[in-house]
This record gives C-alpha cells, sequence and structure tokens, in this order.
C-alpha cells in the first residue's frame, strides 16, 4: 500500500478540498474528495487502489501536468463542469465568459499543493514556485522583471505551455489529433468537427484566456469540447463563433 504518510496526506488533502468546495456552496462527500485527491492528484485508479497494495505516487511534475489535472478536477465535480446555461448568451457574450470556469478549480488544487489558504492568486503563486526554471529571467533588464508571479506566469506562458519537443508533423498536433479521433468516431459531422478543430487551435496559438483554453480543449484534449458538441451542438457552435470572430473575446 501507499506508505502511511502519504495516505494521511490524502486523507488532509481530501478534507481540504472538501471545505473549499463548500464555501462555494458545493457540496461534496468525503468519500466523493478522497476519490478525486487520490485519482487527479496521484493518479490512482481510485482511493481503495491508493490505500491497497500500491506504492507512492508523485504530484503533478510539470505545468502540463498540473493544467491536465484541473481539467480533470473541472469536469468531476457539480458545480465546477460546464453546463448548458453557461452556454447562453447574455449581453451579447457567453454567460462562461463570466465565470470563473478554470481559475476556480485551478486556485483550489493550487491551494491544496500548496497547503494555504483558498485565494485566486494560489494558482499563479504555485507555477512560479514550481514550474517556472529559477533563471527564466535572468538576463531581464531590471525594469523588464515581473512584479508578481501573475506576471511572472504571463510572460513564461508561452514556454510553459509549448514544453518540450514541438510537433513538426500537422498530424501530430493536438487539435489534428483530436479531430482525426473525432472523424475515426462518426458521431459528429464534418463541418463540426472543423469548426472544433479551428477554436482549440486558436485557443492554443493565440494565447486566450485561460477559462476558454480549457473550454475548447488546451486543457484536456478536447474532451469537454467533444461532450459540449454532442450534447448541446448549437450553443456550442454558436459560442466557437463567437470567440473566433472576437479572437476568444479580444476584439469585441
Amino acid at each position: 500500500m501507499a506508505s502511511d504518510k502519504l495516505i494521511q496526506q490524502i486523507k488532509q488533502q481530501a478534507q481540504f478540498l472538501k471545505s473549499i468546495l463548500e464555501k462555494f456552496d458545493i457540496p461534496i462527500k468525503h468519500t466523493k474528495s478522497l476519490e478525486l485527491v487520490a485519482r487527479i492528484m496521484y493518479g490512482y485508479p481510485s482511493w481503495n487502489v491508493a490505500k491497497g497494495n500500491s506504492p507512492d505516487r508523485r504530484t503533478a511534475e510539470t505545468y502540463n501536468d498540473f493544467v491536465k489535472q484541473i481539467a480533470t478536477l473541472a469536469d468531476a465535480v457539480d458545480g465546477l463542469r460546464v453546463t448548458e446555461s453557461d452556454l447562453e448568451f447574455v449581453d451579447g457574450e457567453p454567460a462562461i465568459s463570466q465565470l470563473p470556469y478554470f481559475q476556480l478549480p485551478a486556485a483550489i488544487l493550487a491551494s491544496i499543493y500548496l497547503d494555504r489558504p483558498f485565494a485566486h492568486t494560489n494558482f499563479y503563486d504555485l507555477v512560479a514556485e514550481r514550474f517556472i526554471p529559477e533563471d527564466m529571467f535572468a538576463h531581464y533588464p531590471e525594469a523588464l522583471l515581473p512584479q508578481s508571479n501573475y506576471m511572472a506566469f504571463q510572460m513564461a506562458r508561452l514556454n510553459l505551455e509549448f514544453a518540450g519537443d514541438r510537433p513538426t508533423d500537422l498530424a501530430d498536433y493536438p487539435w489534428q489529433k483530436w479531430a482525426d479521433r473525432m472523424t475515426r468516431k462518426g458521431e459528429l459531422n464534418a463541418d463540426t468537427i472543423t469548426a472544433g478543430r479551428s477554436v482549440y487551435r486558436e485557443c492554443l496559438q493565440h494565447q486566450w484566456d485561460l477559462d476558454y483554453v480549457l473550454l475548447c480543449g488546451g486543457f484536456d484534449d478536447g474532451r469537454v469540447l467533444e461532450k459540449m458538441l454532442l450534447q448541446w451542438p448549437e450553443k456550442t457552435l454558436k459560442v466557437i463563433d463567437y470567440l473566433m470572430d472576437t479572437d476568444g473575446g479580444k476584439m469585441q
């Protein structure tokens, strides 16, 4: 089984997760919280596996690991996951543009990792402390150095999101992999797949707001994007049109 130290840590983190969610009027059973921490933060198939005959596992080691965990949490809890009403338009904008779709689960997980009281800025603090190399800004003149962890994240974001080997073939880009997978499944028509592929690509290449990147596939290999297009195709396509026309809400 995982070590007693890790088992106790998971229990404490599960209680912390439960308490934070309850502050946002999102009730959750302790057993569900244990499952989420074991699966999302440590990669165990379940809490029972974690406390059974399993070795200790490490938490997120890279920024991309971390944002995938955020995406998983966002889609695992009622009150965090996207709903049909989030795709309704209010005063010319989709309702989800006013919601902390990424920011809330990101701050929750960061607070748990850092073992600090919940704060929305904890996401930027964790990224700066764990994932931005210490020498990233070593050659910047003093006047251009980031003055906060939020600024450090914005300056390092491109390097963080595209860390590792860059694809050299079109078929290796994540949005193309998503489109190819959707084509093989045969559940979406060609025009819908093209729209999904386009918004997936643009959210990453144009560095859209993190809430939109999560919505459009950039942090979860397009799983939520696929679900929305299957469950609410008309409303999802309308949101996609808005995002493409405004470059992720940048041009109103």
